[in-house]
């Protein structure tokens, strides 16, 4: 057989293996981005479905806790925890912990992979208990007593306050505001030094010049909400409201926080944009 027909042959054959095998990964490669699509599909589905509606509720949330505390450094409220406005505001402050609650236990490792979107509500949430809970560089200078809960709810029983108002339902939900009464009673009676407990005391007749340090950290979870409300809100024509940060902070009256109040919207920025 000579070379002028061996060489045309073994190209040709040649040419065939590699264009099967080529076509064999091709449509290998092509199974796997369609699986991947599929599945991406289908946890953005699941994820819309569980987390959608909460997050809708988180933004309504966060809207009203920033109102309240933007309102509180303005006027003298009636805050004492026998009236409504007290009890309401206990409930403001509570309500996005206890959805965002809901949006964790909805939420799986892979649903950061499909939706960015759930890395602002952990963001969210985090930021929330370092407002409310923590020190560091956003309250550097303040006269901070982390001895005894005088000024913050210790972090755990902070989030058994806020798990209170889930409401166990075939589809667990976060309380009303009508529900919230009777949980707070329950709550103060069964363990009087439990997170409800201790936060309504706080709550309780609260003002900016009455507890400077606890006023600052109001101011700050405000502020976490406000920036919740700029990164989700837009979609639902829910826009951040106007929050004033350093008039704020300077309505408590208090040399100390007078002193950082000019700093204290760059180290709450610092606080929101950390990972």
């Amino acid at each position: 057989m000579s070379n002028d027909f061996l060489v045309p042959l073994l190209v040709a054959v040649v040419s065939g293996i590699v264009s099967f095998l080529t076509g064999l990964l091709l449509a290998r490669h092509r199974a796997h981005v369609d699986a991947q699509q599929q599945y991406q599909l289908e946890a953005r589905q699941r994820l819309y479905r569980a987390v959608g509606p909460l997050r809708f509720q988180l933004v309504i949330a966060c809207r009203e806790l920033a109102s309240r505390a933007e309102a509180l450094h303005k006027d003298r409220y009636d805050t004492a925890m026998g009236g409504y406005f007290g009890q309401n505001t206990l409930y403001r402050l509570l309500r996005p912990l206890a959805i965002a609650e809901l949006i964790e236990r909805q939420t799986n490792y892979v649903d950061f992979s499909v939706d960015p979107a759930a890395l602002v509500l952990l963001r969210f949430q985090k930021a929330s208990y370092v407002a409310l809970t923590g020190g560091g560089s956003v309250f550097e200078g303040l006269p901070l007593d982390w001895t005894r809960e005088a000024q913050h709810v210790f972090k755990g029983r902070l989030q058994h306050a806020a798990t209170l108002l889930v409401v166990d339902e075939n589809t667990p939900r976060c309380a009303r505001f009508d529900e919230f009464p009777s949980i707070l009673r329950r709550a103060k009676q069964d363990d009087p030094g439990g997170g409800m407990a201790r936060l309504s005391s706080l709550v309780d007749n609260t003002s900016p010049r009455r507890d400077p340090v606890f006023w600052c950290r109001l101011v700050a979870y405000g502020y976490v909400a406000n920036w919740l409300l700029q990164a989700e809100g837009r979609a639902a024509a829910y826009t951040p409201v106007p929050y004033p940060v350093t008039d704020m902070v300077r309505a408590a009256k208090h040399p100390q926080l007078d002193a950082v109040a000019e700093d204290m919207p760059g180290r709450l920025e610092s606080m929101v944009a950390s990972p």
